[in-house]
């Protein structure tokens, strides 16, 4: 997987992706699922426990 490969076996082909193409491909679903939900990023948020 880190280098695009592809193979054929009777007549079909299979052509793997390389890592750079799925890690874009992982921060630009990343960033349009932060635009659906309305966030930038991690939210921390702080409290404190009421006893």
């Amino acid at each position: 997987m880190s280098r695009g490969k592809a193979y054929s076996i009777a007549g079909r082909t299979l052509t793997l992706q390389d890592a750079p193409e799925i890690r874009t491909t992982i921060e630009w679903l990343d960033a349009e699922r932060c635009k659906l939900v309305g966030q930038s990023g991690p939210v921390f948020v702080t409290g404190r426990v009421v006893r």
